[in-house]
């Protein structure tokens, strides 16, 4: 009787991991085909890689430069430098130029314009430059990247981007990469002061 009970229990309990699963597949890939949400996704995978190294995360940034405001979603704050990370959630088929003002999203027949992440990036990682050099924080390697996190089947990109966009799941791995290990004897605390100081 007690291993029937047991039996039970554990059915029940992969019943309700599988629904989770599916709910959660569901949710990112089939309703929401906007994305929309998807950079805390990419901030949660950043959060568990900075958490047990002491490094910092910041989200959601304005930075203010020179008059202009540069938006940064998701920032790696570390002993390595910094790592920009900005996010393309939605489904569908991506088009574009990396040097191109604008990149397309088409789903069906829908199509979607939105200004060039990349290029977008670059200018936010100029500024990003300017903020830390008025604090005096020099050579602090910076790299930007893409993330195409939606795993739905209907999603691929046709965009040549050399190496800055990151297909879904590859993110964390690329956590992983032996540079990110590397200690430049950067102050975290200061770059995080000096960004915190100039956003909006």
């Amino acid at each position: 009787m007690n291993l029937e009970r047991v039996l039970i229990a554990i059915a029940a309990v992969l019943f309700a991991g599988a629904g989770i699963y599916v709910a959660r597949h569901l949710l990112l890939n089939v309703l929401n085909p906007d994305g929309k949400g998807a950079h805390r996704k990419t901030a949660a995978i950043l959060q568990k890689y900075a958490l047990i190294r002491g490094f910092k995360v910041l989200s959601g940034v304005t930075l203010r430069f020179k008059g202009d405001a540069f938006t940064i979603e998701n920032m790696l704050v570390g002993f390595f430098g910094i790592l920009i990370v900005s996010t393309m959630g939605g489904r569908g088929e991506y088009y574009g130029q990396i040097d191109g003002k604008q990149w397309q999203r088409v789903l069906g027949d829908e199509k979607k314009s939105f200004p060039n992440p990349i290029a977008e990036q670059d200018r936010a990682v100029a500024a990003l430059r300017g903020v830390l050099s008025a604090k005096k924080l020099y050579n602090i390697p910076i790299e930007g990247l893409v993330y195409l996190s939606s795993g739905s089947k209907k999603t691929s990109l046709y965009v040549t981007h050399g190496g800055r966009i990151l297909l879904p799941g590859q993110l964390a791995p690329y956590l992983r990469r032996t540079k990110f290990d590397k200690d430049t004897g950067l102050d975290v605390g200061k770059i995080e002061a000096a960004v915190r100081e100039n956003a909006g």
